[in-house]
């Protein structure tokens, strides 16, 4: 999407049949996603997240119903919980905390592999993600980052999400 919002080579291209794209595998800046859509002229561009052991997308977007930054609302037959940090407590909206899904589609643990299954999938079936995020009010979720990235300084733990947020604010980069 960096390419596409920034890239000069994108204008030697035709898109104009492009009506709709899709996003996953990293979050995606609001700023980037505003500068693709009026840079291509695509109105619905939406995002998803799953991962391997949830089997398919466990968040995606709603069609015509996008916000900002957001990978979107559960799947149906999702549920989701958000864990502090620190004390695995369970946060509330607007808290940012590992994501943990439960569905049918989970995957049932690592095969031959008790102890990964263990610290992966908890008492009550969910998956722990390792990512950070959060939802909001209207239970859309946001990903912040992983939890095994974060850069500690000083005290403060710092997603390189965030850093990066910075620099693609810099038309240099």
């Amino acid at each position: 999407m960096v390419f596409l919002a920034k890239n000069p080579k994108v204008d030697l291209y035709d898109l104009r049949s492009v009506q709709e794209i899709w996003c996953g595998s990293a979050p995606l800046s609001p700023e980037v996603h505003k500068q693709v859509e009026k840079r291509l002229n695509v109105a619905n561009i939406r995002q998803g997240y799953g991962m391997t052991e949830t089997t398919m997308g466990v968040v995606n977007t709603p069609r015509g119903a996008v916000k900002y930054g957001s990978a979107g609302r559960l799947a149906p037959g999702t549920s989701a919980k958000v864990l502090d940090l620190k004390s695995g407590k369970t946060l509330g909206p607007n808290q940012k905390g590992e994501l943990c899904f439960r569905s049918p589609l989970n995957m049932r643990g690592y095969c031959g592999n008790l102890k990964a299954t263990l610290e992966t999938v908890d008492d009550e079936g969910f998956v722990h993600s390792g990512d950070i995020g959060y939802y909001d009010e209207d239970c859309y979720f946001y990903i912040v980052d992983r939890v095994k990235e974060l850069i500690k300084y000083k005290g403060h733990q710092v997603p390189p999400a965030e850093v990066e947020s910075v620099l693609l604010k810099n038309p240099a980069i």
